[in-house]
């Protein structure tokens, strides 16, 4: 039986700067962290907390200017669901939220 030379070690090192070459290359086809795409998500966090933020005073003017009972109503029949839709938000769910926060929560006035 005749035995294969070991590989050398040019070819070990080559390989190991074709497979490293190659991460990189996925990585940055992939966006592979930091960059505009964490910055997007913060942009995202603020667009979700001014959502909330305006539903909240939506919430607020509904206790405000008709009382407890339109507050009930607007969280029993859905009414925060319906302004939502009105205000056409992007962040529905955190603007139903705020509603829901300002209906029950009095401005102490």
């Amino acid at each position: 039986m005749a035995s294969e030379p070991a590989p050398s070690r040019w070819m070990v090192k080559a390989s190991a700067v074709a497979s490293a070459v190659a991460c990189l290359v996925v990585l940055a086809a992939c966006g592979g962290g930091g960059g505009p795409a964490d910055e997007d998500e913060g942009r995202g966090e603020e667009t979700a907390r001014s959502a909330f933020e305006e539903g909240f005073e939506a919430g607020q003017e509904v206790l405000e200017e008709h009382g407890k009972g339109a507050a009930v109503r607007e969280t029993v029949w859905g009414g925060c669901e319906k302004r939502a839709e009105e205000a056409g938000t992007g962040y529905p769910d955190d603007w139903v939220r705020g509603c829901r926060k300002g209906v029950q929560t009095f401005s102490g006035g």
